[in-house]
């Protein structure tokens, strides 16, 4: 390919000094000599195209399991764990909103208490992070869970051990109304982090 008359574009999978499995976009156009028309040099661009590619192959993977032999519950798992191998210190959680009610549908990570323990709460304002993003309609962001105002509606629910933070976005139908919502609990990182919100922006719409 280096030797054509047209330039390309490579993505290698390669291992970084600190051990690390990253992909890289190689860019490679070749320059010719204006009089000979001979191969003079190369032009070679190298970038990480690392969390653009996670997130390729996790809405290339849902895709697949939605046509496959899962179950729903097999379903909604896959969809938790697949996020959360590409996103460490971040675990998640879905649940159905049916009549204005939530209902649980996958938290592999979680204590089974924990997501039990929200199964046919009323949503509304002020409902904590999840109740209040299933009615608003809008993402909700708990950056200090502790420290959150709508924290104290969780009415003793305790979170995962060593979460700080929490992002909680709706799924929706065509028409607007709202049919679900999943959260991901932050363990490191920040809500801020452009990377966790491409992953929410893409699993809004696989979910959906």
């Amino acid at each position: 390919k280096a030797w054509g008359t047209e330039g390309f574009n490579e993505e290698i999978l390669v291992r970084s000094k600190d051990g690390r499995d990253i992909w890289v976009k190689a860019s490679v156009n070749p320059i010719f000599d204006e009089d000979s028309g001979q191969l003079r040099n190369q032009v070679i661009a190298l970038s990480e195209i690392t969390e653009a590619r996670r997130i390729r192959d996790l809405e290339r993977d849902v895709l697949e399991a939605l046509t496959s032999n899962l179950s729903f519950i097999g379903l909604g798992n896959f969809i938790c764990q697949r996020i959360e191998a590409i996103a460490p210190g971040v675990l998640v959680s879905v649940f159905r909103v049916v009549g204005r009610r939530l209902r649980h549908w996958a938290a592999p990570s979680f204590q089974a208490s924990y997501a039990a323990g929200w199964e046919g709460v009323e949503i509304g304002e002020g409902v904590a992070g999840y109740g209040t993003c299933a009615h608003r309609g809008e993402p909700v962001t708990l950056a200090d869970i502790k420290a959150e105002p709508l924290r104290s509606a969780c009415c003793g629910r305790v979170p995962p051990v060593g979460c700080r933070a929490c992002m909680v976005y709706p799924v929706k139908r065509r028409d607007g109304s709202v049919i679900g919502i999943f959260a991901l609990y932050l363990r490191q990182g920040t809500p801020q982090d452009a990377y966790l919100r491409r992953i929410a922006d893409i699993s809004m719409y696989l979910c959906a």
